[in-house]
């Protein structure tokens, strides 16, 4: 029999209620609310997968979090042109008590410092992961969630890196998702040591 996640047996990516997707671009800032734009970009193509796989009437409810108002404002712009009641964008604070099929998270820190920002947040990655029926993408960048010392995301990471469930994604590829290699993990998970990073955050 095979694994089940809920979503559909011909998926393009593997087997897997959790997926993380690593994203090289840097946060930036519009007033005091960080954004980035390629989390929102891999976010848009995660969801042109899905709804490239399904007929209209048959989309499953989605939802695409994030923590950060910023973000959702750049989301909420790219993601316009599905027109879907079955889409919503909301960040995880206004999240409580939604549902959906489908959970998207961008987590949006990326930056040369090491700052996890709510990325070290256990109530409200909770929160975000546990509005999924089905599955879970997580979009961030892999250094920087790797930092995060206190929310049990970074163990979260070492059990989907494990299971082949990490992932690169690459815009000017013509295949922007693809596995991310042992090694390429191992060079991220060592360029922000938690105990520095947690040192940064306080």
């Amino acid at each position: 029999e095979e694994p089940h996640i809920g979503i559909k047996t011909d998926e393009t990516v593997p087997y897997q209620r959790v997926l993380y997707v690593h994203c090289g671009g840097e946060e930036t800032k519009d007033g005091n609310s960080p954004s980035n734009e390629m989390q929102a970009m891999a976010v848009e193509y995660m969801l042109d997968l899905v709804h490239w796989a399904y007929p209209a009437d048959r989309t499953p409810r989605i939802l695409v979090l994030t923590p950060y108002r910023g973000q959702h404002t750049i989301l909420d712009r790219r993601l316009a042109k599905y027109g879907n009641k079955r889409l919503v964008v909301s960040t995880i604070d206004a999240a409580q008590g939604q549902e959906a099929d489908l959970v998207i998270i961008s987590l949006v820190r990326a930056n040369a410092t090491g700052k996890v920002g709510f990325t070290d947040d256990a109530r409200r990655l909770n929160v975000a992961i546990t509005r999924a029926k089905a599955g879970v993408v997580i979009v961030g960048h892999l250094a920087t969630t790797l930092a995060a010392g206190t929310s049990g995301i970074s163990a979260l990471l070492h059990d989907l890196r494990r299971q082949s469930a990490v992932f690169r994604y690459d815009p000017e590829s013509a295949s922007p998702l693809q596995p991310l290699s042992g090694s390429e993990f191992e060079r991220h998970d060592r360029e922000f040591p938690v105990e520095t990073a947690e040192a940064r955050n306080r």
